[in-house]
């Protein structure tokens, strides 16, 4: 599933991604406190960029792993025309 938006913490143990900037606008809402790993990656693991114009390019990456396996990843895209 994918959730294009912004991400806030509303408390020190979740991570929210809301589509808008406003409360009544959808999100998606996980827990922290059964996180087993955290990851990250920035630019400089994505070296290169797609052959498909208007992909958009990686800035960075923050996976979640929990327990079951399960993982929650979020990314920072760049579309082509934005600056930097």
């Amino acid at each position: 599933m994918a959730v294009p938006g912004f991400v806030t913490t509303p408390t020190p143990d979740v991570v929210q991604v809301s589509e808008g900037r406003f409360v009544t606008d959808a999100s998606l809402s996980f827990g922290l406190a059964d996180v087993k790993t955290f990851k990250y990656g920035d630019s400089r693991v994505f070296s290169g960029r797609a052959t498909i114009p208007g992909t958009p390019r990686l800035r960075s990456a923050l996976c979640f792993v929990y327990p079951d396996g399960t993982q929650v990843v979020l990314f920072e895209v760049q579309h082509e025309n934005a600056s930097l």
